[in-house]
């Protein structure tokens, strides 16, 4: 059974990451995040785009591996 794809709105795709609507958007003019324009006043994003997204980022502080026995 095919997956079906799930689109978000600019608003729901900041919600869902927990950023601002303008950094979508600004995301979106740097080029590393797509969205579909639908009409005038309607975009949509792929919500795997916003996944791949968190998947190529940095962390910030990296989990570190601690030897057994130690913490």
């Amino acid at each position: 059974m095919a997956v079906q794809r799930q689109w978000l709105s600019p608003e729901e795709a900041a919600g869902y990451l927990g950023v601002n609507r303008s950094t979508i958007y600004k995301w979106a003019r740097e080029g590393r995040l797509e969205i579909r324009k639908l009409s005038a006043r309607a975009s949509r994003i792929d919500r795997e785009e916003l996944d791949r997204l968190l998947d190529d980022a940095e962390p910030v502080h990296p989990r570190k591996e601690y030897p057994h026995g130690t913490r």
